[in-house]
């Protein structure tokens, strides 16, 4: 069985994919999967425009979101507006990543994200280019000081960008999170950084952010993220479904 012989998942798909529809049921990432499974299931991803009424621009989109995106920030991409200090970025934030290496891009979202969190609005098109432009056109500088350059932000420490993590908690683990929270009258933030270090080292991560969007930023030390990353790929899975797996089991 496929997408297209599923008549609910393809109504899923559908909704999410057109731009009428005011809520999608599927995020980016979600949707992005959906479709590449309909390309494996057609043979092709022409078949799957013409059936989807996709252009090619779009499915493009899609496809890098999967190939060229990294996977510590794809689960972050949402459709609507980009609100990073919230950790949320728009399809539109995703398609400009995709032009940078994984590394820089997890580089320029950890910048980003710290000017939102001063009330700055997010860079855009032009001011990303311009990163790119100033690290190609100075070699003798690093890709943060190109950031930190371009962004107007305080040189930041060697590595403090390289080690963090978004991902969406599914809906009954960030419930179950917060009934823990609860009971333990604490918060979220030291509970799931509780259950993070006994499962990953105790040095392994050093700070946490959850958010009413349910998305989560986690910085890890080197070690953390190694393990994290290590443990995600011997288990067959994708990042942000190894955080729920871990966090799923308070």
């Amino acid at each position: 069985m496929g997408i297209f012989n599923e008549p609910k998942r393809l109504g899923l798909l559908l909704a999410s994919v057109k731009v009428n529809y005011e809520e999608r049921p599927l995020t980016p990432i979600q949707a992005a999967e959906w479709i590449q499974e309909a390309i494996e299931e057609l043979g092709g991803k022409d078949k799957v425009m013409e059936r989807l009424d996709l252009s090619s621009s779009m499915i493009n989109a899609f496809q890098n979101l999967l190939t060229k995106v990294s996977e510590d920030i794809a689960s972050s991409f949402k459709w609507g507006k980009t609100d990073a200090k919230n950790g949320v970025l728009n399809f539109t934030a995703a398609h400009l990543m995709s032009s940078f290496e994984p590394e820089e891009q997890n580089k320029l979202f950890s910048a980003c994200f710290e000017l939102a969190q001063k009330g700055i609005k997010f860079p855009g098109k032009e001011e990303l280019k311009r990163v790119k432009q100033y690290y190609n056109e100075n070699k003798d500088v690093s890709f943060d000081d190109a950031i930190a350059y371009i962004f107007k932000m305080d040189r930041p420490p060697e590595g403090f960008t390289s080690s963090g993590l978004m991902a969406v908690l599914d809906e009954d683990v960030f419930d179950n999170l917060m009934k823990r929270v609860e009971e333990k009258n604490s918060s979220a933030k030291e509970v799931a950084q509780e259950v993070l270090r006994k499962k990953l080292g105790e040095d392994s991560v050093s700070g946490i952010r959850i958010m009413e969007s349910r998305i989560i930023r986690v910085i890890f030390s080197k070690e953390g993220k190694e393990k994290f990353d290590t443990n995600a790929k011997s288990k067959n899975l994708r990042k942000n479904a190894f955080m729920n797996n871990l966090l799923g089991d308070l």
